[in-house]
């Protein structure tokens, strides 16, 4: 293994803390790099959910995002448990690296060390997709839009309502759900961070309402999840609730 790729392969693990600088962007989108399909709704199908970036200009070594599933919706219902101890179990979760398409190549270089994961966060039941690699050197062209992953969500086993006892199906798959990215950055040779900022922008999803970093490109399930309004809590409000 390279020297670049044994620094790379650290970076992403220990979390690097470096140079920051901004530089492309991505996005996440049902099925396709181009146009962005923002939305998809529930049906017993695999669906294929792809990161892609656009306007990556420097040289880099390696890529790292996180996928979070569940703003504004609580715990993940057992649909969306792709984790080995869910209801849907790993084998219902594909995570590719391979371009989507001629148009879309992919971005990566040689020799490439992959590490992903999906995981349920045991206090907010929310989700995250961890997906990093590190490779030797590859050299973008700027105007290109390139896949980063594609992943692949089989809902064959998932069903509207409760899950049953025996837990032969998955339940709770008619909700809504935000995927979005709460980080993506490509790592340059100069081991520094080239951050991805968002492709796309959508006025029901302001700056600054998910969870985390900056949003970085999102998906949304069902139509998505909204923050809900909170309610006046003053004395007359109050004293109105017992009439």
């Amino acid at each position: 293994m390279k020297v670049t790729r044994i620094l790379a392969a650290l970076t992403l693990v220990a979390g690097f803390t470096g140079v920051a600088h901004a530089a492309g962007c991505a996005r996440l989108s049902w099925g396709t790099c181009d146009p962005w399909v923002e939305n998809a709704n529930f049906s017993q199908s695999t669906f294929n959910l792809v990161e892609s970036a656009l306007g990556v200009a420097n040289p880099n070594v390696a890529h790292d995002s996180n996928i979070h599933i569940g703003a504004f919706s609580g715990p993940v219902p057992d649909a969306w448990r792709f984790d080995d101890s869910g209801c849907q179990t790993g084998s219902q979760l594909n995570i590719v690296s391979s371009a989507l398409s001629k148009a879309c190549p992919l971005l990566k270089g040689p020799a490439p060390l992959p590490i992903t994961n999906f995981f349920v966060d045991p206090g907010t039941g929310e989700a995250d997709i961890r997906l990093s690699v590190a490779y030797d050197t590859f050299t973008p062209v700027v105007t290109t839009r390139y896949t980063l992953w594609q992943v692949q969500f089989n809902h064959t086993f998932s069903t509207p309502g409760p899950t049953p006892a025996d837990m032969s199906t998955c339940g709770g798959a008619e909700l809504c759900e935000n995927l979005n990215l709460t980080y993506a950055f490509v790592l340059n040779t100069a081991n520094q961070h080239d951050n991805l900022s968002s492709c796309d922008t959508d006025p029901a999803y302001p700056a600054g309402v998910f969870p985390g970093a900056a949003p970085s490109g999102f998906a949304t399930w069902n139509g998505g999840c909204h923050p809900v309004a909170t309610q006046s809590t003053t004395w007359g409000h109050l004293k109105g609730l017992y009439h």
